[in-house]
């Protein structure tokens, strides 16, 4: 339960993203307030986690993974570039994610 926990927060924090790019693209109410519910989810969902999870795991997973949608969401939808040395630092990081599940030993 409790890596579903951590996927929701990472689904959570990718969806914040995409709100906050669209608000600072066009400021209205309703996008401000789905940014914060989005925010508020992926702390929950973080907290929850943490419950069970280890922090030297769950947190930095949490933060690459969110990074990564990040980027892939900036890519596809707001078509911004990917050059050699963004793919490079996106296995990287993938990486180091995958490294640290394994490493949690949960």
């Amino acid at each position: 339960m409790p890596w579903l926990f951590l996927s929701l927060a990472i689904a959570s924090e990718v969806g914040f993203t995409i709100a906050i790019k669209s608000a600072s693209e066009e400021p209205r109410v309703s996008i401000i307030a789905v940014t914060g519910v989005f925010l508020a989810a992926s702390l929950g969902f973080l907290m929850l986690a943490l419950r069970t999870l280890p922090l030297s795991a769950a947190y930095p997973i949490w933060v690459g993974s969110g990074a990564l949608g990040a980027v892939i969401i900036g890519r596809y939808l707001f078509d911004e570039p990917l050059s050699v040395l963004k793919l490079a630092s996106i296995a990287a990081i993938t990486a180091g994610v995958i490294g640290l599940k394994f490493a949690s030993g949960h």
